[in-house]
């Protein structure tokens, strides 16, 4: 399925630069371009959908058309879209903390939690193995640092989750 993705991708790049201006002496029709790329979707089936469009062209430039109003759930693309906000609001060398909190608040009583000791980790990626913090460049979240907090607040014991 990932081969037959980047074949129509790669088939639709090629077919928009020989449609671009300055490539007029290789291009191609635009009815051979949609005969083409139709051909692509057809072998790829299923719930795949393609939308090309020529930017630079006055009004309507839409060169192919294919399942291009279908709702679909944006899986991936919204991480990128996720991503794009995070780096706006707090630039590449932000941080993200992991923090505690007993739930419900001023639930101590004594050296123990009555409720639960609930993990935030804010997307903290380096909330993981070492050797995926290792291997990625990153800094770790030692959980052991996180239970010494606990500790240090007095805390030894949990009734909740």
């Amino acid at each position: 399925m990932r081969a037959r993705l980047v074949a129509i991708v790669v088939a639709g790049l090629g077919c928009a630069l020989l449609l671009a201006p300055g490539y007029a002496p290789g291009s191609i029709s635009r009815s051979r371009l949609r005969h083409g790329l139709s051909n692509q979707m057809h072998r790829v089936g299923g719930a795949s959908g393609a939308w090309v469009t020529d930017m630079d062209a006055a009004g309507n430039g839409t060169l192919f058309s294919w399942a291009s109003h279908t709702r679909r759930i944006l899986a991936s693309n919204t991480k990128l879209f996720t991503m794009a906000a995070v780096l706006d609001r707090f630039g590449a060398t932000g941080t993200l903390k992991t923090r505690l909190y007993a739930r419900p608040r001023n639930a101590i009583d004594g050296h123990t939690l009555r409720g639960s000791l609930v993990v935030v980790g804010a997307g903290d990626p380096a909330l993981a193995r070492a050797g995926f913090a290792r291997h990625n460049g990153l800094p770790l979240t030692r959980l052991g640092a996180l239970t010494s907090d606990v500790r240090r607040a007095g805390i030894k014991r949990v009734t909740g989750s």
